[in-house]
């Protein structure tokens, strides 16, 4: 014969969101989206998808990836570079 119970298992409350407010430069800025351009990885599961949340957030401000002050802080890489993350 069958039988059947039922099992409760505790709730673990998800942990709250922080989000943090960074008050930058322009100067500051253009140097983060130069960092940030550099960031290599899977878009979707590696630590690159911050980076490019993060360009898409300064974008917002008018700092972006083709913004004249960005190139030539790129330009002062002498050679391409990249940080590249793993998967994660």
């Amino acid at each position: 014969m069958a039988t059947a119970k039922q099992v409760a298992k505790p709730i673990i409350p998800a942990k709250p969101e922080v989000n943090i407010v960074l008050t930058l430069t322009e100067e500051e800025a253009i140097f983060l989206m130069a960092v940030m351009v550099s960031v290599g990885g899977a878009p979707k599961i590696s630590p690159r998808k911050h980076s490019d949340a993060i360009e898409t957030a300064l974008g917002t401000t008018g700092i972006y990836l083709h913004h004249p002050k960005v190139r030539e802080v790129l330009g002062l890489l002498g050679t391409p570079s990249s940080i590249y993350f793993n998967n994660y």
